[in-house]
């Protein structure tokens, strides 16, 4: 399910001579997110409803990886630097399914979901037992999801059991993540993967309720609602917590 403890078996660091992706400088985070009682067919900065009926509603026009990556680069100019080793990758890769195989030995796009709490004060992090640390929830994408957004919901639904919920999209489509970012795994040899990167497609999502009772799978020892002013207290969310904040503070200015 998870792709991201190998990461960490190295202290979260990169081995000699790479330099991680995710230390950059903050995106461009759309100022018109509101709330929406019915999903429209366009999505700019809206919020919109990805429960049981995701399959069938959001997914009326859909983007390629590699145009939602260039969607997104348009977005946050800012970060063309970090960005780097994802266009490359994609560039690179002359298939979509090889761009999230497993079996692609030089990498492949990961997904995961930040979800906030109604109040749009809190998101959700998870304990993996594995990886040790806090994190969002995330995985690999499964040969049968229909979309990346699909794909981070499945986790964050498996590893959370919070569903319904709602996408906060901050683009035109869904598709378009909320952030990306690139790190580094070591070879296992036990599994037989060489070292490879991934390159994680982040969605953004909306809690249905305060107080929203979170069901952990077993890879997940604990579950907590971190007060968005303390994400950036954790090493591998620094770059993206002032995201969050200004995707809140944009929601609820708007509702």
């Amino acid at each position: 399910m998870r792709g991201r403890a190998e990461q960490w078996e190295n202290g979260g660091k990169d081995p000699p001579g790479r330099a991680s992706d995710s230390g950059a400088d903050v995106g461009h985070v759309p100022s018109r997110c509101r709330l929406q009682t019915a999903p429209p067919r366009r999505c700019s900065g809206v919020v919109r409803r990805a429960g049981a009926d995701i399959r069938r509603t959001i997914f009326v026009a859909m983007l390629s990886i590699p145009d939602a990556l260039a969607r997104y680069r348009d977005l946050h100019p800012e970060e063309s630097d970090r960005l780097t080793r994802v266009t490359r990758f994609v560039a690179d890769t002359p298939s979509e399914q090889a761009l999230t195989a497993r079996s692609n030995g030089v990498g492949h796009v990961t997904t995961s979901g930040f979800v906030l709490d109604a109040t749009c004060s809190t998101t959700l992090l998870i304990h993996h037992r594995k990886l040790g640390i806090y994190v969002q929830p995330g995985g690999h994408v499964e040969p049968d999801d229909p979309s990346l957004v699909a794909s981070a919901l499945r986790e964050l639904t498996e590893e959370t059991g919070l569903s319904p919920l709602q996408q906060v999209a901050t683009s035109d489509l869904p598709i378009v993540p909320f952030d990306i970012d690139s790190h580094y795994i070591p070879p296992n040899p036990t599994r037989g993967e060489p070292e490879h990167w991934h390159h994680d497609f982040r969605y953004l999502f909306l809690a249905p309720a305060t107080g929203t009772v979170v069901t952990p799978s077993d890879e997940v020892s604990d579950a907590r609602w971190v007060p968005l002013t303390e994400v950036g207290d954790y090493p591998t969310l620094e770059h993206v917590a002032p995201k969050l904040v200004a995707a809140a503070a944009a929601i609820s200015h708007h509702r």
